[in-house]
């Protein structure tokens, strides 16, 4: 309750920039997702973990193909991003819905599974799937070598090495 009291009194004192209200707004529904979780789900459900079962996730879409910058990686508080040949994944299952990728993103990539562009919806079933088999990445490395040649095509599902 005093990290909310304080991010509160941040917000409305002006002083707070946009990750902070981001997270803030993040906290805050989750905690009223789990006030309320109680009158949505029997018991059954609830001794799974319902915050889980009803949070949502980032998805990394098509524009990080070719480029893999790894600026998200490095902010990630769970290690959630698994690494590929010449794409990151957000496995779904490990993300806490920070919001603190999503800025960090160059070529703005990432989403919340809850806004995903027009036809990107596919995207949360691929890092569902591929999360699954690549290796976790923790740091922060260099981009592809082409990877500013690569930032504004657009259509490149094909171009994706599995």
């Amino acid at each position: 309750m005093l990290l909310l009291q304080t991010a509160t009194s941040t917000i409305r004192s002006g002083r707070s920039e946009g990750k902070l209200l981001r997270v803030f707004l993040n906290l805050r529904r989750m905690l009223v997702v789990y006030n309320d979780v109680g009158s949505l789900f029997s018991d059954s459900l609830l001794e799974r973990d319902p915050i889980r079962s009803l949070s949502m996730t980032y998805v990394v879409t098509e524009a990080c193909i070719r480029c893999k910058y790894t600026d998200c990686v490095e902010v990630c508080p769970v290690d959630c991003f698994h690494e590929g040949p010449n794409f990151l994944v957000i496995d779904p299952e490990e993300c806490i819905d920070c919001s603190l990728c999503e800025p960090e993103c160059p070529v703005n990539a990432i989403y919340p599974d809850d806004d995903m562009p027009v036809g990107q919806d596919n995207y949360l079933e691929l890092n569902a799937e591929l999360s699954q088999v690549w290796p976790v990445i923790t740091e922060m490395k260099p981009a592809l070598s082409d990877a500013d040649e690569w930032k504004d095509v657009t259509d490149k599902l094909d171009e994706l090495k599995r």
